[in-house]
C-alpha cells in the first residue's frame, strides 16, 4: 500500500487514485496524516508533497480553490512539518 501512495503522487494522480480522495489536498492530507504517525517510508514523497501544496497557494493566503482545501493543505503542511511561509501569513491579507 506504501507503494501505491508514492506512485500515485509521483504520477501525479492524487485526485482521481481512488473513489474516496478525489481532491488532492484530501489525498495530501491522509499521506501526510500516516507519516505523522509513524509511516516514515512516506518521506520520501514529503518535499513532493509540500511542493504541490505550496504552488498552489494563492496570494491572499489561501491554498487551493476554497476554505477546506486551504485548510486541508495547512494541516498537511503542519503534519509534514513544514515550515512553510503560508503558514504564517494572515489569510485574507
Amino acid at each position: 500500500m506504501i507503494d501505491y501512495l508514492i506512485d500515485v503522487v509521483r504520477r501525479r494522480k492524487e485526485a482521481c487514485c481512488d473513489k474516496w480522495h478525489l481532491n488532492r489536498f484530501t489525498f495530501y492530507y491522509a499521506v501526510s496524516r500516516n507519516f505523522e504517525s509513524g509511516v516514515c517510508a512516506l518521506a520520501v514523497v514529503r518535499d513532493e508533497i509540500v511542493g504541490y501544496i505550496l504552488s498552489a497557494a494563492n496570494l491572499d493566503g489561501s491554498i487551493g480553490d476554497n476554505a477546506l482545501e486551504t485548510a486541508m493543505a495547512i494541516c498537511a503542511l503542519l503534519n509534514w512539518g513544514s515550515p512553510a511561509p503560508e503558514l504564517t501569513r494572515p489569510f485574507g491579507s
